[in-house]
């Protein structure tokens, strides 16, 4: 996983989302063993590869995002209100 990204995931993860990268590449077992990812490979023919699920929702594919959409992603699927990081 690119350093940025690696970085990026952790920082979301430290604001209590729970974030997943699925990428052949880095975690092979991950994206065979995920029925999601499986789902979209089918149907767009691989393109979808990298893929980050935040909050078991898959909305970014095709490529790493950056930490802004990362936070725009999380305060999507965010049903709580307000974000605190961890202890």
């Amino acid at each position: 996983m690119p350093e940025t990204l690696a970085s990026d995931l952790r920082w979301l993860a430290d604001w209590r989302r729970d974030v997943f990268e699925y990428s052949p590449a880095r975690q092979p077992g991950a994206c065979a063993a995920s029925t999601e990812i499986a789902a979209l490979v089918t149907e767009r023919a691989g393109d979808c590869l990298p893929a980050v699920g935040v909050d078991g929702v898959i909305p970014s594919t095709g490529a790493d995002p950056t930490r802004v959409e990362l936070g725009d992603f999380a305060l999507r699927t965010s049903a709580s209100v307000g974000l605190r990081p961890r202890p």
